[in-house]
């Protein structure tokens, strides 16, 4: 079990985020927490934190791809990069633009809600996954997760568990950057980031407008944590420039 972010400071995070979205329930998150630990502890290809950082190459740089409106049109930066100098990772519905476009994510970060056929075969094709447990998708959890075929592990945003991590983050794109500045990662290129104007992900079929509003704020609020820690946020886009 591992608290990867300070105790302290997420806890006080947290409460900020329950300010925002108040119907949020800490047992809940807890009860699904444990679930996944409990699939995670007797799924065949779980790996710890230490493995991930093991697994994965050496990058000073990351690309986190959100799945934001503006990702389809921010595919043909992705499309030309040189993939060996950055760690790549999907949020969640962002994955299967991403297959579509032939690029392979290192790791994607999901709660499950996004096209899981997609995140199920770029398991298949190396990805690894780490997957978000919370009081909405149990059901998901126990579905899905089993059947994720390659490198899997967990997080959560409450007290974490055997193979289930807290990292620090709300929604999949700003715990994906959690995961970055946990694996030493201190530059990192933003694609499908639409913080000011919500819009439908690619990867997925609705949005709830109001709720996705709150999340953007909360993004925000996270992304100023983590550049006070030194993290420098960049567009894609500046790759070419």
């Amino acid at each position: 079990m591992a608290w990867l972010i300070s105790r302290e400071e997420w806890l006080k995070i947290y409460g900020l985020i329950v300010e925002r979205i108040p119907w949020l329930s800490f047992q809940r998150d807890q009860e699904a927490t444990d679930l996944l630990s409990h699939i995670l502890v007797n799924h065949p290809r779980a790996v710890l934190f230490e493995d991930i950082k093991s697994k994965i190459k050496s990058s000073v740089s990351g690309i986190v791809v959100g799945c934001g409106g503006s990702l389809l049109r921010e595919t043909g930066f992705l499309k030309t990069i040189d993939k060996t100098r950055f760690l790549i990772v999907a949020a969640d519905g962002a994955t299967r633009v991403l297959l579509e476009n032939g690029v392979v994510p290192d790791l994607i970060v999901t709660d499950l809600d996004g096209d899981i056929e997609a995140i199920r075969k770029a398991s298949r094709m190396g990805s690894i996954t780490i997957i978000h447990a919370h009081g909405d998708n149990i059901d998901l959890l126990e579905k899905h997760v089993p059947l994720i075929e390659g490198f899997v592990s967990g997080s959560t945003q409450v007290e974490p568990r055997p193979y289930v991590y807290n990292y620090g983050g709300f929604t999949d794109g700003d715990r994906a950057l959690f995961i970055l500045y946990h694996l030493g990662v201190r530059e990192v290129y933003l694609a499908g980031f639409d913080l000011e104007e919500p819009g439908v992900c690619p990867g997925k079929t609705r949005i709830d407008l109001k709720s996705k509003i709150k999340k953007l704020e909360i993004a925000r609020l996270i992304m100023k944590y983590l550049e006070e820690k030194g993290v420098v946020f960049k567009h894609i886009g500046e790759l070419h420039e």
